[in-house]
């Protein structure tokens, strides 16, 4: 990407152009983060430290209200971190930067996947970056595992080894594409009930958070919002300076000849008829408009997710909802029933989350006595109630 095209990007999307502002008014949202993302964003240091000086510049000049509430968020390989031109670019923005440095579990797994040319393992390089950031800047780093059928045995080998390294805050969610079987929902249950007992057994529960373990499984969703935010609350700009719901519409995500565009630098958002089309189907999206009937009646769909991008790759259109997670979310939820049961029980609460979901979907992820396990922890306590 060339400066001039972000240049342009940033002040259509801070004037809020009329060709723009249509499908996101700048002026209209509290907040907003400026996400940087590669392959290697470090690449072009120069030209992201010279994007965000016109950003902030620009927000000062026309006193927008982002001015004050704004982040930059980078996401690194790590490789580059010590560069003076990035440590320079660090100590400017510290204060408003959100750091995610790619650690992928132990050394092992890490450097099975992530080597340098002549074949040696990046990790050291990686963890020494990590370990300067959180000591230098007094920062918490940003980290987060996706887990695909290939990896998914190696869950909780790959979280302890964060944890261990000072990883606080872990987001950690299941790809939505194709490729799951039954055996990987059986195999990610006893991952996650493995690490609830390490949380639990080492008194961490407080101090570190993962997303995969979440308050309120085993309900029914009554919102009837589309989560996902690629319909208005995000906008990703490519280097030919096209505009995308998000990043995962563009031609690298969805394949060739397939990207979704929804308008450009030169004519904004929306402003012919195909792009005003799409964005008329991404308002459209709701929960219950792309879901088939058996996930609006599922009686433990809080939590579970989706991807419109994915959606419209797999399926042919944003507003009809790839399934292929059911099974790994139904593994989700029991691992957090238990861990969350669990930890009522150790602070001796009689508050207990239950689950309404379909036995039979359940003994087909985990042996019934297992099941009995988690049933009998719903159970125990006065309270048995999803709403605290």
């Amino acid at each position: 990407m060339s400066f001039e095209t972000a240049k342009k990007a940033i002040d259509q999307l801070l004037r809020a152009d009329d060709d723009i502002k249509g499908y996101i008014n700048s002026w209209e949202i509290p907040a907003v983060v400026i996400n940087f993302i590669g392959g290697e964003p470090f690449l072009e240091i120069d030209l992201i430290d010279q994007i965000t000086d016109y950003f902030v510049s620009k927000m000062i000049e026309m006193h927008h209200p982002w001015a004050t509430k704004y982040r930059i968020s980078i996401s690194t390989n790590g490789i580059l971190y010590f560069d003076p031109r990035v440590q320079e670019y660090i100590k400017k923005n510290q204060n408003v930067l959100g750091l995610s440095i790619s650690i992928d579990g132990d050394k092992e797994l890490h450097d099975s996947c992530r080597v340098f040319p002549d074949g040696s393992g990046s990790y050291e390089k990686a963890m020494e970056a990590v370990r300067h950031y959180m000591t230098h800047y007094n920062n918490e780093i940003g980290s987060k595992m996706t887990i695909a059928p290939g990896n998914v045995e190696h869950v909780y080998r790959a979280v302890v080894s964060m944890i261990k390294n000072g990883y606080k805050t872990i987001n950690l969610n299941c790809v939505y594409e194709k490729g799951w079987e039954l055996h990987h929902a059986t195999t990610l249950y006893w991952q996650l009930k493995k690490l609830a007992d390490y949380l639990l057994e080492n008194d961490l529960w407080q101090e570190i958070y993962l997303s995969i373990f979440y308050l309120h499984p085993g309900t029914k969703s009554e919102s009837n919002e589309n989560w996902c935010g690629g319909n208005g609350e995000m906008l990703a700009l490519n280097w030919r300076g096209r505009y995308y719901p998000c990043l995962r519409y563009m031609e690298d995500s969805v394949g060739p000849n397939k990207e979704y565009y929804i308008g450009d630098i030169e004519k904004g958002i929306g402003q012919d008829e195909l792009t005003a089309l799409r964005v008329k189907e991404l308002r459209s999206i709701t929960y219950q408009s792309q879901s088939p009937q058996e996930c609006i009646d599922c009686g433990i769909s809080t939590g579970c997710g989706w991807c419109t991008a994915y959606n419209y790759q797999e399926m042919g259109s944003v507003n009809k909802r790839a399934t292929f997670i059911c099974d790994m979310h139904y593994a989700t939820v029991l691992a957090s029933l238990y861990y969350f049961n669990s930890i009522y029980e150790k602070l001796g609460e009689t508050y207990r989350l239950s689950f309404n979901g379909i036995e039979d979907k359940a003994l087909a992820i985990i042996p019934k006595e297992e099941f009995e396990i988690i049933k009998e922890m719903t159970e125990d306590g006065n309270r048995n109630d999803n709403n605290p």
